[in-house]
């Protein structure tokens, strides 16, 4: 059971961590840092990150 708020900011965070969450209601900015972790995982030294407008993406990622 998943008890998460959908928050944005958290299901961020959750990606980052590989945490599991909530993927039923998720914006632009978590599929993109979605994206991005999994880009980074495949290729951590020339990864070149797309995190579209995800200002919090962007944080947690540099």
């Amino acid at each position: 059971m998943n008890l998460l708020p959908k928050d944005k900011s958290i299901a961020q965070r959750c990606a980052v961590l590989g945490l599991d969450f909530d993927h039923s209601h998720i914006g632009e900015d978590v599929k993109s840092t979605i994206k991005a972790v999994e880009t980074f995982k495949q290729n951590p030294e020339e990864a070149k990150l797309d995190l579209g407008n995800s200002g919090t993406g962007i944080r947690l990622l540099s």
